[in-house]
């Protein structure tokens, strides 16, 4: 069942997103309900193209996403990061994607590069090359003899992850097979990236990762929904733990949102502030579409959500 059996092994802790899904062949047993017939249609398409993205989401009943590139055991959002992700045996790699003053599209989580060089900068007030001049460093987290990296563009990540070749000591698949979750985090990085997508081919392999609709609402016939379903990337819509359930709801029965994202924050007694409620998850598994869950950080949490339906 598991996608890639040694990932609770080699990518444990914080490392990796779990997601499982329902096979369209479950979801048609819903019958009655309107929305489960609309989304057995749109998932059986899905999967008639061979579409990568929409394989992994409707027919793979385990997943792991290495988020951040599996930041627990190598410095986040690198292209190193990435490609040792994929070596590991990662199917898929979550990357958020940020614009520098010159139009460039950098790997960067936050806003400022602060917490990963130790440099206050902002990204969209920099040029890649004076970004360039500081070192992603994580050695606090991960030890004194970590290397460093530069902050990579997202071309430069993408061609580490495809320069994995298939048959490496834990990985079954070579890198151009991996699924890219990619979020734009800054609205410049959102107006360019589907762009960016399929200018390169790359919208097959590709699932559009954004916060509810991508601009904050519960819409599901949203402008960036829209853009990326004609584009032909999958998408990924997560949402805050206390949002409330009907809207969640209504947006992960629409046929243009292929999985929905649930947070869980740990605390050494299990989950904290900020974590969606057992109930809501549970409720949203039954709706027929992959339900992701970040971060994982234990083999506990694992079972516990995966008991939950997730």
């Amino acid at each position: 069942m598991t996608a890639f059996p040694k990932t609770s092994k080699n990518l444990s802790r914080r490392g990796f997103i779990g997601a499982s899904t329902l096979a369209p062949a479950a979801l048609m047993l819903q019958a009655g309900e309107a929305h489960a017939a609309a989304n057995t249609r749109a998932q059986l398409a899905a999967v008639h193209s061979g579409s990568p993205a929409h394989q992994l989401l409707y027919k793979t009943d385990e997943f792991f996403i290495a988020h951040r590139g599996a930041g627990n055991i190598s410095p986040e959002h690198t292209a190193y990061a990435y490609a040792e992700s994929v070596r590991r045996g990662a199917l898929a790699v979550e990357i958020s994607v940020r614009t520098t003053s010159d139009g460039q599209f950098v790997c960067m989580h936050d806003t400022n590069i602060k917490r990963t060089t130790g440099a206050s900068m902002d990204v969209r007030g920099h040029t890649l090359a004076e970004l360039r001049q500081h070192k992603v460093n994580m050695r606090k987290n991960l030890g004194e003899k970590t290397d460093l990296y530069n902050i990579p563009t997202l071309e430069e990540a993408i061609a580490a992850v495809d320069a994995v070749p298939a048959g490496g000591e834990y990985a079954s698949v070579g890198g151009k097979k991996v699924v890219l979750f990619l979020e734009a985090k800054d609205g410049p990085a959102q107006a360019g990236l589907v762009k960016f997508i399929t200018e390169r081919g790359l919208q097959r392999r590709t699932v559009i990762k954004m916060y509810r609709d991508g601009s904050g609402g519960f819409k599901p016939t949203s402008r960036y929904l829209k853009l990326a379903n004609s584009a032909g990337c999958a998408t990924w819509c997560y949402f805050d733990g206390g949002d409330p359930i009907d809207k969640i709801s209504a947006m992960a029965r629409h046929e243009n949102v292929d999985a929905i994202g649930v947070p869980y924050y740990e605390k050494p007694t299990g989950a904290s502030q900020g974590s969606m409620s057992e109930e809501n998850v549970r409720a949203l598994t039954g709706l027929g579409k992959a339900v992701i869950v970040w971060e994982i950080h234990r083999r506990s949490a694992y079972e516990k959500y995966k008991a939950l339906g997730v």
